[in-house]
């Protein structure tokens, strides 16, 4: 009997980068009323309700922003996102960063050389002779 060969595994492909699929970030908002289709007061509406209800303003900003990216070969889609993000933006509180930047160093313009000039010799007043008395 022959010894048995092990076939080699054909080699894996290098994945590429796996992004979220459109229709597993869809929900988030449906529930809470939001359409495209909709006028921005109704989808303004719907994002109030969303934050009103416990939603982290900034995941939702993310997820519209997503929903933006995937939407760049429609401009009127791209566009009515761009406003819900930019509303969201509005609503979200300022983030304190978590790293400092670093401290400018003060520099100080640099000194010039002081360079005397020579000394002129100073003259002298002439001495007036003393009186004898």
């Amino acid at each position: 009997m022959p010894p048995k060969v092990m076939s080699k595994k054909p080699a894996k492909k290098q994945s590429q980068k796996k992004y979220p699929k459109k229709t597993e970030y869809q929900p988030l908002l449906k529930d809470y009323g939001y359409a495209l289709k909709d006028p921005f007061y109704r989808r303004q509406d719907a994002i109030n309700k969303a934050m009103a209800s416990g939603k982290n303003p900034l995941e939702l900003m993310r997820h519209l922003n997503l929903m933006r990216n995937y939407a760049t070969t429609q401009p009127d889609t791209y566009l009515k996102l761009s406003r819900d993000v930019e509303y969201i933006k509005g609503k979200v509180p300022p983030q304190k960063s978590k790293t400092k930047a670093p401290k400018k160093p003060k520099t100080k313009p640099p000194k010039k050389p002081k360079t005397k000039a020579p000394k002129k010799p100073k003259k002298k007043a002439p001495k007036k002779p003393k009186k004898k008395k």
